[in-house]
């Protein structure tokens, strides 16, 4: 009797709004797993504030805090029926720039998630802007619970159906999850999501799925066609689902709504990476197609390979056989240091398209390039890769008033292929695209 009411209260909640699940009583508003955690000072203090401040934004953005509390200090800032400005309140104190304007690329798993978790509770009546950090967050973090729960609770106020519940299950089940949230917060979660459950997951049957998927390039562009779904009665359309070579498949599809038509051109891709494509018809009655067979392309060739070459004691390195300095106009070179070779690493990873920040506050280098975050503390044998903690043997030095990191890890870490010569004492890094 319990589930029967529920379910009809969901049904009249997503008739009445324009959302799937839209008013107060939701999987984003009535978790309220924060009320598990008012022994922590900083929990009240959000719950009392309501909106995200410095004090706040910092614990937030350490990597030193536990995730559990990180989103219980989310969890209490709230939510209200206007939509709040909590996310890109953060993103301005600490990336200097809008939620908007951030590179996922750079973030780390616990970064993805805070500003996810931030961007579900300001909007919870549009939890599609949400889904894609949560999303990433899991895959660079596939062992935290907390990720994993939070992520199913915005995928439950899209839409409580047979997938998510599925998803909450295993979730539940998953002996390989880091439980770090307490089991008072999480009995919070579920006694409010077993609302839901329901018989949506009896067996239906199935319709074939779109057939004959073809990828091809054109005009710097993925175009795609396949044959219509054998029934076209009640038919929204189809959804396209891309995963790129080296990642992890995604639920999230490429367009908000339906494709209408049998095509489709995806333009957002990039020189040299490998696609892989799969299509999906949607009905209005709730039914819908499995996935077609994948269809893989190579978008376009890739550039070629650059060439850097260091020396030990040559203040100057060659890129593609040009003569660079390696510390423009400081005259500094690479040493070693207990077998290991150090050097000024900016111009370095600047050839290689990436950024590098100073914070002399912490004493901290931030390294961004090819699609990963490295963050070291000078002296400081313990460092940070895309939110991971690594040890290195001989750490980042102050050596005649520059910064020198060690090369070797950052190489190794940023995916390059390297070539050690002990008789020159050179190092040749060759950097695929």
């Amino acid at each position: 009797m319990k589930r029967t009411i529920a379910f009809v209260l969901v049904l009249l909640t997503s008739l009445f709004s324009l959302t799937p699940i839209g008013l107060a009583d939701s999987p984003v508003t009535s978790t309220p797993f924060s009320e598990a955690y008012q022994d922590i000072d900083l929990v009240r203090y959000a719950a009392e504030q309501g909106t995200m401040d410095k004090k706040l934004a910092a614990y937030l953005a350490s990597v030193k805090n536990p995730i559990d509390v990180k989103a219980s200090i989310i969890n209490a800032l709230s939510w209200n029926t206007e939509g709040k400005t909590n996310a890109d309140i953060y993103a301005s104190l600490i990336y200097k720039k809008p939620v908007k304007s951030l590179d996922t690329t750079m973030l780390s798993g616990e970064e993805l998630f805070v500003v996810g978790y931030l961007l579900l509770m300001d909007d919870y009546f549009h939890p599609l802007k949400a889904l894609p950090y949560l999303e990433k967050a899991r895959q660079k973090k596939p062992n935290s619970f907390t990720i994993a729960i939070i992520h199913a609770i915005a995928r439950a106020q899209q839409g409580f159906n047979c997938d998510v519940q599925k998803n909450i299950d295993n979730i539940m089940h998953n002996p390989k999850l880091t439980r770090e949230l307490r089991q008072d917060a999480i009995k919070i979660i579920t006694d409010y999501l077993d609302l839901y459950k329901s018989d949506i997951c009896e067996e239906k049957p199935t319709i074939p799925p779109p057939v004959t998927v073809t990828a091809t390039l054109k005009n710097n562009a993925v175009q795609l066609t396949w044959t219509h779904s054998q029934r076209q009665d009640k038919l929204d359309g189809y959804y396209v689902y891309r995963q790129q070579s080296g990642e992890e498949s995604t639920k999230i599809p490429l367009t908000d709504f339906p494709i209408l038509k049998n095509t489709y051109t995806d333009a957002n891709i990039e020189n040299g990476a490998t696609y892989t494509y799969t299509v999906q018809a949607i009905y209005s009655d709730g039914m819908k197609t499995p996935m077609s067979k994948p269809v893989s392309i190579r978008a376009g060739t890739s550039e070629k390979t650059k060439t850097i070459i260091l020396q030990i004691g040559n203040k100057y390195m060659t890129v593609n056989g040009a003569k660079k300095e390696i510390d423009p106009g400081r005259s500094t070179v690479p040493v070693t240091r207990n077998g290991r070779t150090l050097l000024p690493i900016r111009a370095l990873i600047e050839e290689m398209g990436g950024e590098v920040e100073w914070d002399a506050h912490q004493e901290k280098i931030s390294i961004y390039a090819r699609g990963t975050r490295i963050e070291l503390w000078l002296n400081e044998k313990t460092i940070m890769v895309n939110g991971l903690r690594h040890t290195i043997d001989v750490p980042p030095q102050l050596i005649k008033t520059r910064t020198m990191v060690p090369l070797r890890f950052i190489t190794e870490q940023l995916d390059c292929d390297v070539e050690w010569d002990g008789k020159t004492q050179k190092v040749t890094i060759h950097l695929a695209p």
